[in-house]
């Protein structure tokens, strides 16, 4: 499939125009290629052509290119008026009497001398803002190199593309305000959503050729390396490091000092109705699966904790030199962590504060899993400091756990043969339980194992239990069991025998035999046992 540039045929008369139109649409379908007519414009007065507008037999800018400019809010503070006029400066090769124009804004800098900003400043700026835009301003040009410069601060984010690293060639400006939810991200979480979004504002202009990203915070030179996707950072920015795998970039730092236009157009961004829409964030579903999930991260969300107040802070404002002891713990791998809707993240885990610790891991524990488990189990949901070393000592004080523990023979026994796919090979056994029995399988390959309920031991139960799982799995070529006389029944034999799966009987009286099986077992009986402990035969099912 090939794709052609937009063609364009100007003509003085609609009779000549449509002549000329029919000339290239034949020439085109010749050649073999058709007309998108979606995006075919026939008889219009102008069109919009790589940021021109063709009107009149000729070319002139789009002003949308310097919208973002020209809708340059005034500035509320000393400091947005500072970064305006940096850029301003910056740009002033195309101004006259530039430093008489802005002597009024100079003026409000002075030492000594109060904020008020009055219909002499709002002349001066706009002045300055209108001179400078039609300098400044320059064709889009694909063999000149691309730069995409991108800033954040705490109210917006700015993203300039030029064919310069110093911006004296600017093709296109954009800017818009943060979100309510935005503006609590950490800040290299800003400054990686200005280069996400910038992206995606001059997408087909970046689409496929290379380009370089300038931005003035250095680890996202390392991160948002195109080679690699670092593990040591919050989920939110994985994701959008994935995103820009789609591009074809490299990451360049450099000082803040010298990225004027997009520090001025981030400080002093354009209100968007939109904005909210700009990027859509994939909303975690942090305990899904876990209790009573919404009234458990309400509880969260409210409850005071000093620690995470400061946490917080830092995650927003960044991370001291030298943090207090008390934060210490909390100190590693600080880039992990993210803030998302008043919850504290590292990375998809959420960190509770000190006073429900003791609660969750109650709630971790309700099923009596052993220690692995439940380190398992709290690495899908939560993390604190030293949260491992809490949860082997909760394990080792749980009495139903200590009474129920396990005791392992140190017998050595042969092995079975290695199989090498799934289903070569799988053990059965019936494992019984007070009044009840379950028909367990264990795939020998992949340790994958199926446990049914059955009524009974007779051959017809268990060879309708084994139906019913062989129709998802496919049949076994190998069925290992033991002597029991469901497994020797002739029905169960006819059975095996019709459907080609060689059977193997264990020796008699000696389950160690049909250890895959038997080990399961046991497994099973041991949490049966704990959750027997004050549960009845329907709590058992569920589990």
């Amino acid at each position: 499939m090939y794709h052609l540039p937009p063609i364009g045929t100007p003509e003085d008369s609609v009779e000549k125009h449509m002549q000329l139109v029919r000339q290239v649409k034949d020439r085109l379908a010749n050649c073999g290629f058709k007309i998108n007519q979606r995006k075919s414009q026939e008889c219009r007065r102008e069109v919009r052509f790589l940021g021109f507008i063709l009107r009149d037999g000729g070319m002139h800018p789009d002003p949308a290119r310097m919208e973002a400019w020209k809708r340059l809010p005034y500035p509320k503070d000393k400091d947005q008026l500072r970064s305006a006029l940096c850029t301003f400066r910056h740009y002033g090769v195309f101004c006259k009497n530039f430093s008489m124009i802005a002597r009024p804004l100079y003026q409000l800098l002075k030492k000594g001398v109060h904020w008020s900003w009055h219909g002499e400043q709002s002349a001066a700026f706009d002045k300055l803002k209108s001179i400078i835009a039609g300098g400044v301003i320059t064709a889009y040009d694909i063999t000149k190199p691309l730069y995409l410069i991108c800033d954040a601060s705490k109210d917006g984010l700015g993203y300039v593309l030029a064919h310069d690293p110093m911006q004296r060639q600017v093709v296109w400006l954009g800017s818009r305000v943060l979100t309510p939810a935005e503006s609590n991200y950490a800040n290299i979480e800003r400054e990686a959503l200005a280069i996400v979004e910038g992206t995606r504002y001059f997408y087909q202009y970046l689409a496929g050729r290379k380009f370089t990203i300038i931005s003035d915070h250095r680890p996202l030179q390392y991160i948002f390396n195109p080679n690699k996707v670092s593990e040591r950072v919050s989920a939110r920015i994985q994701r959008w490091a994935l995103l820009l795998r789609a591009y074809d970039y490299n990451v360049k730092y450099v000082k803040g000092e010298t990225m004027y236009a997009a520090d001025t157009l981030s400080r002093l961004p354009l209100q968007s109705d939109s904005a909210d829409q700009k990027i859509n964030l994939i909303e975690i579903n942090a305990l899904e699966g876990f209790g009573n999930p919404e009234q458990l991260l309400q509880r969260i969300v409210r409850t005071k904790d000093y620690k995470l107040d400061m946490l917080k802070k830092y995650i927003q404002d960044g991370w001291p030199a030298y943090p207090p002891p008390a934060m210490l713990p909390y100190s590693r791998n600080k880039l992990e962590y993210t803030l998302q809707n008043g919850l504290i993240f590292k990375g998809l885990r959420i960190v509770p504060p000190s006073s429900l610790r003791s609660e969750i891991l109650q709630m971790l524990h309700e099923d009596h899993p052993g220690i692995v488990r439940m380190l398992r189990l709290s690495r899908q949901y939560f993390w604190w400091p030293d949260i491992d070393a809490q949860i082997n000592a909760f394990v080792q004080r749980c009495v139903q756990c200590q009474l129920h523990a396990r005791k392992r023979s140190n017998a050595n026994l042969s092995s079975w043969p290695e199989t090498k796919s799934f289903f070569e090979r799988v053990h059965v056994d019936i494992a019984t339980f007070k009044s009840q029995r379950f028909l367990v399988l264990v795939d020998a390959f992949s340790k994958w194992v199926d446990v049914q309920s059955v009524p009974s031991m007779k051959a017809s139960i268990v060879i309708s239990a084994l139906r019913k799982t062989f129709k998802y799995t496919g049949l076994p070529k190998n069925l290992v069991s033991d002597n029991g006389g469901t497994f020797v029944a002739e029905d169960f034999v006819t059975f095996l025998r019709e459907n080609y799966i060689d059977h193997t009987l264990t020796p008699r009286g000696h389950h160690q035999s049909n250890g895959q099986v038997e080990r399961v077992i046991e497994e099973l009986k041991f949490y049966l046992r704990k959750l027997n402990a004050g549960a009845n035969l329907s709590e058992l099912e569920r589990h």
